[in-house]
């Protein structure tokens, strides 16, 4: 059993490091591109959470 749990926690760990390596790929127009827009739902959202 312990074995198990070891190894789920192994490829948990192992998924973010993949995930990096996706970012590096990114070409230097889509790193400087605007990503944050306020629309209509953003503004809903932080009236209703007030902040």
């Amino acid at each position: 059993m312990k074995t198990i749990g070891l190894a789920g926690t192994a490829a948990a760990a192992a998924v973010p490091l993949a995930a990096t390596g996706v970012a590096a790929e990114e070409s230097p127009e889509e790193r400087v591109k605007p990503r944050y827009q306020e629309t209509a739902h953003v503004k809903q959202f932080y009236a209703l959470n007030r902040l």
